[in-house]
């Protein structure tokens, strides 16, 4: 896919609180807040015919529920730290995660560097305000229950052109993988610390996965200090080229396909993508001799019309959808519920307002939300 369009899909953030005119403020590091609009607290309910037909399918389905990666699959939802105050309580946000059934969830969080030719990054606050912010929230999310997985991504804070974080050409690449070895360290240390289960090492990171000898590097290090579940996030047209998917826990895949190309899709047609797409990824894992589970470490869907043709590309502004959105939910639900090489999911993402008139990518009081808990909660 393009690149920018790939990478921009994220810049949605920006307008949960300060209008889309201002979408391009938040890669200035602005402050972005979830608002409720009076919308309650905890699991939204709808009407029956939501869920029903999704509860009929699994009910119907009976016991391959008990094959899929022996009950062991992680039922999990994406959260991003986006609010640039380290004093910003996350803990209403994920307490309502674990109210929808959840047992994991992946505290996503932004490390920058200046654009794509760039050595070095740095985070959006200081180390300590970021240690800060992070422990708190994973007791918060401890304390409710939920597994942790820690999930950093890498932003450019003046792209040039379509650079993304699947573009990047460090001027030196010596020192980018000093940089950034030094700060997975201090993120498995904190996990570590914490007592998180998961870190993910790396995410779409596309250009360059083909070093292999300093990824390998890397990941023996953070096991010398993290004993948790160490993944590697994979861009969903990329995952064949990563050559170190056997010193991982976990094939992670950020799973952001094109489902159709009709604004009007029907559940079948986006049935039809997931089965090929699906059979794409396990027969490729059979040819590599992988015996990895599959993460989906992100699927979204923006609460907007077409979303099921262009998951990916958070620029597009269309009429709100909360039907479509949750129609691609149902049939990812539908494609890997009870398969045995499942190891799981992280929907994204969270963070956003709970009104049906949110054009981003949260399932906050949205139908999706719904779907989310009948599945996660069967």
């Amino acid at each position: 896919m393009p690149p920018v369009s790939r990478w921009g899909r994220r810049r949605w953030a920006a307008g949960l609180t300060v209008g889309l005119a201002l979408v391009g403020l938040w890669f200035l590091r602005s402050r972005p807040w979830p608002k409720d609009h009076g919308a309650p607290w905890g699991p939204w309910t709808f009407d029956p015919s939501v869920t029903e037909p999704l509860r009929e399918f699994l009910q119907a389905e009976g016991d391959r529920e008990t094959t899929q990666a022996g009950q062991g699959w992680r039922r999990g939802v994406a959260l991003g730290l986006h609010s640039r105050d380290v004093d910003y309580d996350y803990g209403r946000l994920i307490n309502e995660i674990a109210a929808h059934e959840a047992d994991w969830i992946a505290l996503v969080f932004n490390v920058f560097q200046r654009d794509g030719s760039a050595s070095t990054m740095a985070p959006a606050m200081t180390l300590a305000e970021e240690e800060r912010l992070l422990g708190r929230s994973i007791g918060q999310a401890r304390r409710a229950g939920l597994r942790v997985l820690l999930f950093p991504l890498v932003l450019l804070d003046r792209p040039r052109g379509e650079e993304w974080r699947g573009s990047l050409a460090p001027d030196d690449l010596d020192r980018w993988f000093g940089a950034y070895t030094i700060h997975t360290l201090r993120w498995a240390g904190l996990a570590r610390r914490t007592g998180a289960e998961g870190l993910c090492i790396g995410s779409e990171l596309s250009s360059l996965e083909r070093h292999e000898a300093r990824w390998r590097e890397l990941i023996e290090a953070a096991r010398r200090v993290f004993d948790g579940e160490i993944l590697y996030s994979a861009n969903w047209d990329h995952y064949r080229a990563v050559p170190f998917w056997d010193a991982l826990d976990a094939v992670g895949l950020a799973g952001y396909y094109e489902l159709s190309r009709t604004p009007e899709p029907t559940l079948e047609d986006l049935l039809e993508t997931w089965a090929l797409e699906r059979e794409a990824i396990l027969d490729w894992r059979a040819s590599v001799g992988l015996d990895l589970p599959v993460v989906f470490t992100e699927i979204g869907y923006a609460n907007q019309d077409g979303t099921n043709m262009y998951p990916w590309d958070y620029t597009r502004r269309a009429p709100p959808d909360p039907a479509e959105q949750a129609l691609c939910y149902d049939a990812f639900i539908r494609t890997w519920h009870g398969r045995p090489e499942f190891g799981g999911v992280f929907f994204y993402n969270w963070f956003g307002r709970a009104d049906l008139n949110d054009p981003g990518y949260s399932p906050r009081g949205k139908p999706a939300a719904a779907l989310i808990r009948l599945w996660f909660g069967y």
